[in-house]
């Protein structure tokens, strides 16, 4: 479960959200009203996404093309089904480093930066804590020189890895803001058909 929060330049809004997800890009996401009803539901089997709300109901044939302001409006295109997945994990998107990087240390925020080349050729910047070696920010340029900035915190041990509570995704004007609740579970069984519609 999460507390959700969204600013843009066409809509603020506030909503509690059920969430499950698995890697690659497998995702259930349920907006929950008063009482836990659910007003809105998100679903990706990693081929197909299903979105189904009180008005409508939509499928979209491919999954990795899917403009996820559907369910959050404003969201950057760039944020697509498989980076969205990597974020709701507490994963840093958008590839890792190919070769070289530079490290030194944020003057500002006494944080380690790390800059590199990520998977799809554009420049991330990622700062690290020096004394627990967790990513708190990441910097990604877009392919367009978009910057998208994305913050975890409040992080909690699970199995074998920390977790961040709360993750924060801005981009030009756009804030959404996820702060998940004690009903946090790493790594139960998944019953597969909660990625179907």
């Amino acid at each position: 479960m999460a507390s959700v929060r969204i600013e843009s330049i066409d809509e603020n809004s506030s909503f509690k959200q059920a969430t499950i997800v698995e890697k690659p890009d497998f995702f259930r996401l349920e907006i929950l009203a008063l009482f836990g009803k659910t007003v809105g539901v998100l679903v990706s089997n990693g081929e197909k996404v299903y979105l189904r709300t009180s008005r409508d109901e939509m499928v979209f044939e491919n999954a990795s093309r899917f403009n996820l302001s559907y369910f959050y409006p404003g969201i950057p295109p760039e944020i697509t089904t498989d980076v969205l997945t990597d974020i709701l994990l507490g994963k840093v998107p958008f590839g890792l480093w190919q070769e070289g990087y530079s490290l030194d240390i944020d003057n500002e925020s006494r944080l380690f930066r790390i800059r590199y080349i990520n998977s799809i050729g554009t420049l991330t910047i990622l700062f690290v804590n020096p004394a627990n070696k967790r990513v708190q920010k990441a910097l990604v340029t877009l392919d367009r020189g978009k910057t998208v900035e994305i913050n975890y915190d409040n992080f909690v041990k699970g199995r074998d890895e920390y977790f961040p509570m709360e993750v924060e995704i801005s981009a030009e004007g756009y804030l959404l803001k996820l702060s998940y609740l004690n009903s946090l579970k790493i790594n139960p069984e998944i019953d597969r058909k909660l990625f179907q519609p």
